[in-house]
């Protein structure tokens, strides 16, 4: 059992909040957990941070565990709402298998995921856990049951920058549609593969499950610049009946896109803008206005 601080409900009753304020350096690490959950039919509670610099770091030493800050709704029938996740920080970095996200298993609505970070957002790397799976570095909202995942938002940040196979995605691998993404930084820069070469750096949409028509929610970036470089991507997806999300972007400057990198398959892949579908949904569109 890792180190934690947190919050929980097993009952009717909603779960507490849980808030840390005013904090200089929030960092947890080797596999410790701040969370709020429920698994039953309480509402999960709210987590609220407050602190210059907040940094999460890989998994606990035995990688049994990824170390995570998370809101999440698990009990099987039941249609309780996970809480949502609000943080505030003028630096935030996600590292080396490292996580942030609100998910949901069940019918209940899973949280929404609410970062503004003034001078930057560094979302990095993966790691290997005990069963050899490799995980990356993420921001992350989730459905694998019948309820929608929470949206997530980025507000009034410098710079994103995910990089080393790190992701900021929306996913649904159940019938519940897929939470939607918007970030509004003055930079966003995606950079190349995982280590491994697993991983293409990535921000996006998807939905994934089998037999299901959940549609995958939409990506919009507001920014002035706009980097994707050595095989980084930016993209919705759709591999079943539901409908891929829109990609709109709105770059006052510029947009580059640049490179190609190979995986450790062997196939080599481009860097980009994608909506694509593998399924029988129909993929989103790309807008790219003003």
């Amino acid at each position: 059992v890792g180190s934690s601080l947190l919050t929980s409900t097993q009952n009717s009753g909603a779960a507490g909040n849980l808030r840390i304020v005013n904090t200089g350096l929030l960092k947890v690490q080797n596999g410790g957990r701040i969370s709020t959950s429920t698994s039953g039919q309480g509402r999960g509670g709210n987590i609220d941070v407050i602190a210059d610099t907040i940094d999460l770091v890989g998994l606990s030493a035995n990688g049994l565990l990824a170390t995570g800050l998370a809101s999440e709704t698990t009990a099987i029938g039941s249609s309780a709402d996970a809480g949502n996740i609000t943080l505030t920080t003028r630096l935030l970095n996600i590292q080396d298998g490292a996580l942030i996200s609100t998910q949901t298993f069940n019918q209940g609505r899973g949280g929404d995921l609410n970062v503004t970070a003034r001078e930057s957002i560094n979302v990095a790397g993966t790691a290997t856990l005990f069963n050899g799976q490799p995980v990356r570095s993420g921001l992350i909202t989730l459905t694998s049951g019948s309820g929608t995942a929470g949206n997530l938002k980025i507000f009034d940040t410098g710079l994103v920058k995910i990089q080393n196979g790190g992701a900021i995605t929306a996913s649904t691998f159940g019938q519940g549609s897929g939470g939607n993404i918007n970030v509004n930084a003055d930079t966003i820069d995606l950079v190349g593969l995982s280590e491994n070469s697993i991983f293409s750096s990535f921000l996006g949409s998807e939905t994934t499950g089998i037999n299901s028509s959940a549609n995958a929610g939409n990506v919009t970036l507001t920014t002035r610049l706009l980097n994707i470089s050595d095989g980084a991507l930016i993209s919705t997806q759709t591999s079943n009946q539901g409908k891929g999300g829109d990609l709109n972007i709105n770059a006052r400057e510029s947009i580059n896109i640049a490179g190609t990198a190979t995986l450790s398959n062997g196939l080599v892949t481009r860097s980009g803008l994608f909506t694509t579908t593998s399924g029988s949904g129909a993929a989103g569109n790309i807008k790219i206005f003003d």
